[in-house]
């Protein structure tokens, strides 16, 4: 994954979990990313984004 893809996804990521960007605009932002789909794991305080080519992200953030 590039930095590039990596930032956009930080970024949205960040802005969804402030509450500044609504879902639409998440699935918009991920999409123009390149992301395949993505999973949250609220129990866990993960969220893992995957790229069509195999690669994917974990971010971690503080569980509800």
């Amino acid at each position: 994954m590039n930095a590039t893809t990596l930032a956009a996804i930080q970024s949205t990521f960040e802005a969804s979990n402030q509450g500044t960007i609504h879902f639409g605009q998440v699935i918009g932002q991920l999409v123009s990313a390149g992301v395949e789909s993505y999973h949250v794991d609220y129990r866990s305080g993960c969220a893992t984004y995957y790229l069509p080519d195999g690669s994917t992200a974990d971010l971690n953030f503080e569980r509800p």
